[in-house]
This record gives structure tokens, C-alpha cells and sequence, in this order.
């Protein structure tokens, strides 16, 4: 299933935005980045891309900044599953 828009094109792929410093939940997680801090066994980047690929969206851009080797390594491993 794919979404669709008013002119009747397939959306099959997705910008996913990961860029900031997570300073306001540092505390929290550590030195680990928002979206990799797992919540119920599972980061927030491996939800979205679950959530995303059950609607046939299947590419990603991902725009990042701080400590963007995570996202990339992560991102690796979760397109291999």
C-alpha cells in the first residue's frame, strides 16, 4: 500500500530528520543521540522505519549532524533486516 497524492503519484520514500544534540534530554540518555534511545526494547529510528516500510515507503534520506556515524551505522543494520 502506498500513500498517494492528489496527483494520483506513489510516495516510496521518506525524509527522516535526526540532526539535533539532544542536550535537553542528556540526562536521560547519556551521550546516546534522541533517536537511538530505546524505548521498550527498540530506538525511535528502527519504529519509524518499521512504520514506514508497512506503508511501501522503502527510502530514506536521512538528514543528521551530530554524531551522524551512528545514524549511518544503525541505518545499515536495520535496511540489512
Amino acid at each position: 500500500m502506498y500513500f498517494k497524492n492528489n496527483l494520483n503519484h506513489c510516495i516510496d520514500q521518506a525524509i527522516i530528520t535526526t540532526g539535533g544534540k539532544g542536550t535537553r534530554l542528556q540526562e536521560v540518555t547519556g551521550s546516546a543521540p534522541k533517536t537511538l534511545w530505546p524505548i521498550n526494547g527498540i530506538n525511535n529510528l528502527e519504529r519509524i522505519i518499521k512504520n514506514l516500510t508497512t506503508y511501501g515507503i522503502n527510502k530514506f534520506i536521512f538528514l543528521t549532524y551530530f554524531k551522524s556515524e551512528l545514524f549511518v551505522k544503525e541505518a545499515k543494520i536495520l535496511m540489512k533486516s
